[in-house]
């Protein structure tokens, strides 16, 4: 039973580390249903307008990649809790996965026009995650990595300052191209963050099995 449970949090964790790719596939291959599609002014979501040809592809890996980010909340609780000495973040970092994937399977769900489209504040762990990893201060975390998260959390600040009109700086013209980099921004950090548990917890069985031998 210990062993399956390992296997499970591992297939977990791979589904986190997939999620962010499966997002940029529903991008480029609805994209190429779509003809005249503007990749700098036009959202990701408008791939999915009902009635167009794109649609169905990209609502499906949309909610492939809500599912598989929902999964990774289990290899995420487990995968962080020997290496994070407050017990309080795996939990806050897993219900931040959960929230950003039932947010891309609604968003699937209610394809535009429908007015139900936006998840709303239901999908604030999307912005949350980066935030989350960056906050923890306590754990076996290379220095790197941290250095990865902190600058992640900033430029995730700035974007959301930029995006909400606080800034004041007048950037419509490239909707398609600012949304696509704050999806970068706190979609990507799943899949690092991810392979950096996966790492560590190889690194473990290794010194493991190497003390049994001996």
């Amino acid at each position: 039973m210990q062993e399956r449970g390992k296997q499970l949090v591992t297939v977990s964790l791979w589904l986190g580390a997939a999620s962010p790719f499966l997002y940029g596939a529903a991008q480029l291959l609805a994209a190429s249903l779509y003809t005249g599609y503007d990749w700098q002014s036009q959202l990701a979501s408008e791939l999915g307008t009902e009635g167009r040809a794109s649609s169905a592809i990209f609502i499906v890996f949309i909610v492939l990649t809500g599912l598989a980010t929902m999964a990774s909340a289990f290899g995420f609780k487990l995968g962080l809790e020997p290496i994070v000495r407050n017990k309080v973040f795996p939990w806050l970092i897993a219900a931040s996965l959960v929230s950003s994937g039932a947010a891309s399977v609604w968003a699937g769900a209610h394809p535009l026009p429908s007015p139900l489209h936006s998840p709303g504040y239901w999908g604030s762990g999307t912005v949350a995650f980066p935030l989350l990893m960056a906050a923890i201060v306590r754990a076996r975390i290379s220095w790197a990595l941290r250095a990865y998260f902190l600058g992640t959390a900033g430029a995730t600040v700035a974007f959301l300052l930029v995006s909400s009109g606080f800034l004041k700086i007048d950037l419509s013209a490239s909707d398609g191209v600012l949304q696509r980099l704050g999806a970068f921004l706190v979609y990507f950090p799943v899949a690092v963050a991810a392979v950096a548990i996966l790492r560590n917890r190889r690194s473990e069985d290794t010194a493991l099995s190497e003390v049994r031998r001996r």
